[in-house]
């Protein structure tokens, strides 16, 4: 399959998480990704191509103090938003649940949770559009 026919997910992790294993567990699931290391970065590819599914990990809106969650959920309304989060981040977790996401995974990640749900992120997606 080649990259025009793979699915585009957007990654926007902090560049010392684990973006290496997600970005390696989705390629392999043929998922076209792209990944973003900061909040501007992140915003700008929101803004210039279309996405099925933003895959965000909570340390990246932790780190990224300029992060507007809120914000954030506005400018992808349409797209079904997964967030990635250890157990100790419960005050963001709450933010973020607020915010109506279309799934919160706990840390570790389990690949089979992450891809059946950036799969069901993909359905719904392209169901809405």
């Amino acid at each position: 399959m080649d990259n025009s026919q793979k699915r585009p997910i957007l990654v926007c992790v902090h560049p010392e998480s684990a973006e290496e294993i997600l970005y390696s567990l989705l390629t392999n699931q043929n998922f076209q990704v792209v990944v973003a290391k900061s909040s501007s970065e992140c915003l700008e590819k929101i803004h210039s191509a279309e996405f099925n599914a933003l895959v965000i990990d909570a340390d990246f809106l932790k780190m990224q103090n300029e992060v507007d969650i809120p914000l954030l959920r506005e400018l992808t309304i349409s797209l079904p938003v997964i967030v990635t989060a250890g157990k100790e981040n419960l005050e963001i977790e709450n933010k973020i649940r607020e915010e109506e996401i279309f799934y919160y995974i706990v840390k570790p990640v389990e690949q089979k949770e992450l891809i059946e749900a950036v799969e069901e992120a993909i359905k719904w997606s392209q169901r809405n559009k």
